[in-house]
This record gives structure tokens, sequence and C-alpha cells, in this order.
């Protein structure tokens, strides 16, 4: 009995200390003063962050070149502790999942367009460099193809006909 007792205690003092965190930032956001200090422009004093929290419990005072020391160590260790973990990623997946090295090739229809618009600037450039345009032939037109129905005379050219004396 008594362990329980002690367990849903834990529990609820923990709920509490959450309850104290949100309640706190809660206040500071509506806070009068906080809202004329963002309405100023004003800076709330610099908190400290997580890391420097950290190395101030490890080592205790630390100037701060050397916590920013101590943060570009972390830095580099951490990104190459994050390549080796790429490497090895790599390394676990077959060929036909590995990422593609280099650009990703362009679909057919993205060549097609490409080359769609490459026609029309080298057209564009030809255009521009002719000094004149090219006439249209002042020959006879033609008047359609070999087959074509013929025009009809209007009916007006018909009865001239007719009246017509002939011989």
């Amino acid at each position: 009995m008594s362990k329980v007792k002690k367990i849903i205690t834990s529990i609820i003092e923990g709920g509490a200390e959450a309850v104290k965190d949100s309640a706190k930032q809660i206040a500071g956001t509506v806070s009068p003063v906080k809202m004329l200090e963002q309405a100023l422009g004003t800076a709330p004093p610099v908190q400290e962050d997580e890391f420097v929290k950290y190395l101030k419990n490890l080592g205790g005072d630390l100037t701060p070149q050397e916590m920013e020391k101590k943060r570009a160590e972390f830095a580099a260790r951490e990104e190459s502790e994050m390549d080796k973990a790429r490497k090895v990623i790599k390394s676990a997946l077959p060929d036909h999942l590995k990422p593609l090295s280099g650009p990703p090739k362009p679909s057919v229809f993205d060549q097609m367009k490409q080359e769609e618009e490459q026609k029309k600037a080298l057209a564009v450039e030809a255009q521009k460099k002719q000094k004149h345009s090219i006439a249209a032939p002042a020959g006879k037109q033609a008047r359609g193809s070999l087959f074509a129905k013929k025009k009809r005379k209007a009916a007006a050219d018909i009865e001239m006909g007719k009246n017509i004396k002939v011989g």
C-alpha cells in the first residue's frame, strides 16, 4: 500500500511541476511588463540555453570563450557521428534503394519540353538575325486543290449570258 501511495504522490508532484512550468510561461506571455517590453522593442535578458546549463553543472565556472569552444567541439563531434551513421545506413541499403548520385534525370516530358523551348529560342534568334522578313511570292495564287469544286457563276452572270444574241 505504501509503494502505491509513493508512486501516486510522485506522479502528482511531476504533474504539478509541469503545471508550474506552463503557468510560468503563460504568466510571462500575458504579463503586462512583458507586453510593454515586446511593444517597445526592448530585449528581455538573455536566458541560458540547456547546453550552457549542462556545461555549468558539469564544469562549474566556465568563461564564455570556453563555452563557445565546448559548443564547437560538441557540434563537430555530433556532425562526425551523424556522418558515420549515414555511412552505415547507406551501406545497409540494397542497391535499388540507395539514393541516386548527382542530380535526378528529367522525365521524358520535361526533356521534350526543353527541346521545344530550345527550338523556339533558336527560331527567335534566327528571326532577329535576319535584316528583313521574307516577302510572300507575288505571283498568281493557287486557287485550291486539283479536285476541288469549281466556283459557280453568280445568278446575274447567267442571265446576261442568255440575253446575248448569237450570230
